[in-house]
């Protein structure tokens, strides 16, 4: 019996060390720190897969992922599962039509192909290999799936069928001044 409430307390403590955190990125020199509301904590990769994530992000960025509170003010950040991109946000024209990146979950596109055509979209940015960003675009109809590569003033968006990932199309946006 002793053993048991034991197991199950030291399970209690475990899962409480591991939770989520959400905030934005701010660059401190090379260290990055996350801010959440008005407190500010230091980053630390729990391995290479998130240091290299937490490298591609800029100041401005959000983030949402799994981690631990270390030493009071320090984050040991074990996966990112959810990325905005500050330098995704405002309007972008492309073959397709003007992109008008509102917040981090949503955006409108203004088709070229007919004056009245606007298409609300939810996204969803997510860790890829290399420089990319995995994004999932949903409408009314479908979801698509797709690699975002996003600079100041040049996006890429790289479409993959979702039954079969083979390459689609790539859609290239330029940023529109504000």
């Amino acid at each position: 019996m002793l053993l048991s409430v034991i197991t199950l307390l030291s399970i209690s403590i475990s899962s409480l060390a591991v939770q989520t955190f959400s905030g934005y990125i701010i660059q401190n020199g090379p260290q990055k720190a996350l801010k959440i509301g008005s407190q500010q904590y230091a980053l630390i990769a729990e391995n290479n897969d998130v240091k290299a994530q937490l490298y591609k992000l800029k100041s401005r960025d959000f983030i949402s992922g799994l981690g631990s509170t270390i030493a009071g003010n320090t984050v040991r950040l074990e996966t990112i599962d959810f990325v905005g991109l500050a330098n995704f946000l405002g309007l972008w024209m492309s073959p397709l039509g003007l992109f008008q990146v509102t917040d981090f979950s949503s955006l409108s596109l203004y088709s070229t192909a007919s004056s009245s055509s606007k298409s609300a979209l939810n996204y969803s940015i997510t860790p890829a290999d290399g420089n990319a960003w995995g994004m999932f675009l949903t409408d009314a109809d479908q979801i698509y799936y797709s690699n975002l590569t996003v600079s100041e003033s040049k996006a890429y968006i790289r479409f993959f069928d979702v039954q079969t990932g083979a390459f689609q199309r790539e859609v290239a946006l330029s940023k529109i001044s504000k």
